[in-house]
């Protein structure tokens, strides 16, 4: 009676282990199975996470590619800014040699009718001389005209 006893209560433990250890395994499978979710979940963010970084990559490549392209636009525009600054400087050095050419010009002009005025009183000064000859002869003829009087003798 007491092995009989004993025999249902190892009978009793055997299926209260086999229960926990049923138990104990399905807990694990469904851990394992949660687990491998995880790891698929967290490989689909990996493989996402990489397509991001390269979206990122090409992004930034772009982003350089336009501040290199500003950059050149910028010494573009600083060459033309030199080149227009080195036009107007031409422009200012051409401006005060005509200038200088011009006041050149009016002062020559002005020689030029100072001698015309002094060439009028000369020749002004000529005319009178020539006149005041001519006067001179006309009165050199007339006198020799009397002095060929026959019989006078007047002075």
């Amino acid at each position: 009676s007491n092995s009989t006893h004993r025999s249902c209560l190892a009978a009793k433990v055997d299926d209260v282990v086999y229960f926990l250890l049923e138990a104990l395994l399905n807990v694990g499978w469904e851990t394992i199975n949660i687990l491998y979710a995880n790891m698929n979940t967290l490989d689909a963010n990996m493989t996402t996470l990489d397509a991001n970084m390269t979206t990122l990559d090409a992004n930034m490549n772009t982003s350089d590619a336009n501040m290199n392209t500003s950059n050149a636009n910028m010494n573009t525009s600083n060459a033309s800014m030199h080149t227009s600054d080195a036009n107007m400087n031409t422009s200012d050095a051409n401006m005060s040699t005509s200038d200088a050419n011009m006041n050149t010009s009016d002062a020559n002009m002005s020689t030029l009718d100072a001698n015309m005025n002094k060439s009028d009183a000369n020749m002004n000064t000529s005319d009178a001389n020539m006149n005041t000859s001519d006067a001179n002869m006309n009165t050199s003829n007339v006198n020799m005209n009397k002095s060929d009087v026959p019989g006078d003798y007047r002075s």
